[in-house]
């Protein structure tokens, strides 16, 4: 690679620091010092989880790339890592949302295309330690007698969201702590969309499989159902006539589409990491958001959307 040319980096910032001056304003409080706005604030942070760098790591990085600091507008010095830890703690978690909606604003040509989507869900780790170093643990506190504070290593962060099947492109998410099911997800999913967004058809796994689910789908969304339907036993709903319908009417040629929704977990733990060290709930909960955030930025710069220069030609043909 050249020295001075563009990058899928360089590109990053410059829409990710576009999309956070139209959601946030400059300052939180006119009597503050005004050392930084919130936009700059708020890069900086998506530096962090891009990178996989902690608080202290960013503020160096920050200071060492005078390129970078110039392209984000800081000219005398650069955020401490105490104020992007403060300023992340303070940030509302609704704030997310909206700089999720106005990426997808800005793909708003290829999410409008879509029309079919898959619901899917994954976890990242609440620590860096080694999958054998947290199985020795878990088995000497069981022998212990401590089950609860075994219990309390196997939490981690989940991710629920909706995907294209055409671009993969997230069109909505949500975040909590884990272990936790899917089964309740996929209507708040649907309707966390932005309303131009068009689902004639919706595929998931048998996890997200609800009564509630069938009938919204088939009933409100008018949209093709392909919602695995999940073998529980003992379920008195397992023999009602609307699942024996679902079950043999169901979309197979469809529903195999979906495994494509797995492969945005992949690319987000490849290349921003696959654990969350924050260590409240609520931090957790934003982090994982803001994975959300980036990757939709990261692919839509992929896909020459989001691109100055466009890689794939006939994709606003």
């Amino acid at each position: 690679m050249r020295l001075g040319e563009k990058t899928d980096f360089t590109e990053f910032i410059k829409v990710a620091m576009e999309v956070a001056y139209k959601v946030l304003p400059d300052y939180s409080c006119p009597e503050s010092r005004h050392d930084f706005t919130q936009p700059q604030l708020m890069v900086s942070l998506m530096i962090k989880r891009y990178l996989e760098l902690s608080y202290r790591q960013t503020e160096d990085f920050l200071a060492s790339s005078l390129d970078l600091a110039a392209l984000m507008g800081l000219k005398e010095k650069t955020p401490d890592h105490s104020t992007l830890q403060k300023f992340f703690k303070r940030m509302d978690g609704a704030l997310l949302d909206h700089l999720f909606s106005a990426v997808a604003t800005k793909l708003k040509p290829a999410l409008k295309e879509s029309l079919q989507w898959a619901a899917d869900s994954t976890g990242y780790r609440l620590t860096q330690a080694s999958h054998h170093y947290l199985a020795s643990r878990w088995k000497k506190r069981e022998e212990a007698d401590h089950p609860y504070q075994a219990k309390e290593h196997r939490k981690f962060a989940k991710h629920i969201f909706m995907v294209d099947l055409r671009w993969l492109l997230l069109g909505s998410q949500g975040a909590r702590q884990g272990p936790w099911g899917d089964m309740g997800e996929l209507v708040p999913l649907i309707k966390g969309r932005d309303p131009w967004m068009r689902v004639k058809a919706i595929a998931a796994d048998p996890g997200f499989d609800t009564m509630k689910a069938h009938r919204w789908i088939r009933t409100r969304l008018h949209a093709k159902d392909g919602v695995k339907l999940a073998n529980r036993r003992g379920d008195p709903q397992r023999i009602h006539p609307y699942r024996k319908r679902i079950r043999r009417y169901f979309p197979w040629v469809f529903y195999r589409q979906r495994s494509k929704a797995e492969t945005i977990p992949s690319v987000i733990k490849r290349r921003f990491g696959n654990h969350i060290l924050a260590r409240s709930y609520e931090m957790r909960r934003k982090e994982t958001l803001m994975l959300g955030v980036i990757y939709n930025i990261y692919r839509g710069i992929q896909l020459g959307f989001l691109s100055l220069f466009p890689r794939i030609s006939w994709v606003f043909s």
